[in-house]
């Protein structure tokens, strides 16, 4: 299983989803700076889907090897973030998205130099999407219409040939709209999505919201027993990750994985802006 060909008959499917909720105004280390959360995720994105359009150009040409969701939500609204691409489609090939009209934004980046400090310079880059944060968390509404617009690529499309669907759900605290119990069922139905390869790939991102330690893809529920229980919800919400990202994992927390049968959570909480942007390059890893 997870060990199908990544082609433009059969592309992966990726989809992005981002909490908006007011508490993403809450602010995070970033570059030697505090900046609000919603900025923050919204650069990470913005360049996740350059580097992986990059990922999928073959000379002059981009090779269709994925499609791509991102969608975001707060108050009682899900909806995506790519909308001015096609208004109304919910997901987008490559080479939509690279004869997309995207707006240009020169951003100010920070850098360490080799003597430990920071210096500045400025970069045009493709801004996909803007920053927001306002209203509650309908975590639970969000989770259930991007099941249903998942099952709808895969039936529409034929791919059940494809390498099974990856997910990720990035948050910074807890649903305003929904019980535990409802949160695991729609969870269940989201990993229970799948192709001839395997079963959808679903990650939990939690962002740092206090000082303390991440929980960085557990391979045990003994790691999260005395974390806040939101991070036990999670952990039961995700995916145990395929073997073939145990070596992405391995290298992203710096350690082994010798056991090939080991169950690793497709959760981090408590994340760092380090942290997301492993995480991210771990759950792209398929789309080389």
């Amino acid at each position: 299983m997870y060990n199908a060909q990544i082609t433009r008959n059969n592309p992966a499917l990726i989809t992005l989803l981002v909490d908006r909720s007011g508490s993403m105004a809450d602010t995070i280390q970033y570059e030697g700076e505090k900046v609000p959360k919603s900025e923050v995720v919204t650069k990470i994105i913005n360049s996740l889907i350059d580097e992986l359009l990059y990922r999928c150009r073959k000379g002059s040409d981009h090779q269709n090897y994925f499609d791509i969701g991102i969608f975001g939500y707060h108050s009682d609204s899900v909806y995506s973030l790519l909308d001015f691409v096609d208004p109304g489609k919910k997901f987008f090939s490559v080479t939509e998205l690279v004869n997309s009209v995207v707006k240009k934004r020169s951003t100010v980046k920070r850098r360490i130099d080799s003597k430990g400090d920071y210096f500045s310079f400025s970069s045009d880059t493709n801004w996909w999407t803007e920053a927001y944060s306002g209203g509650n968390t309908p975590t639970y509404t969000a989770l259930k219409t991007v099941y249903c617009d998942i099952t709808e690529w895969i039936k529409k499309h034929d791919r059940t040939e494809c390498f099974p669907p990856i997910m990720i759900h990035i948050s910074d605290g807890e649903p305003s709209d929904s019980s535990e119990e409802m949160l695991l069922n729609i969870a269940d139905k989201i990993r229970s999505i799948e192709t001839n390869n395997g079963n959808l790939i679903f990650l939990n991102v939690h962002l740092a919201s206090y000082d303390g330690e991440s929980i960085i893809f557990p391979e045990s529920e003994k790691e999260i027993e005395q974390a806040h229980k939101n991070a036990k919800l999670l952990y039961h919400m995700s995916s145990d990750m395929p073997v073939q990202f145990h070596d992405d994992i391995a290298a992203m927390k710096n350690t082994k994985i010798t056991n090939k049968d080991a169950k690793i959570k497709g959760v981090v909480y408590n994340a760092s802006v380090v942290d997301l942007i492993k995480v991210l390059s771990v759950g792209t890893s398929t789309i080389r």
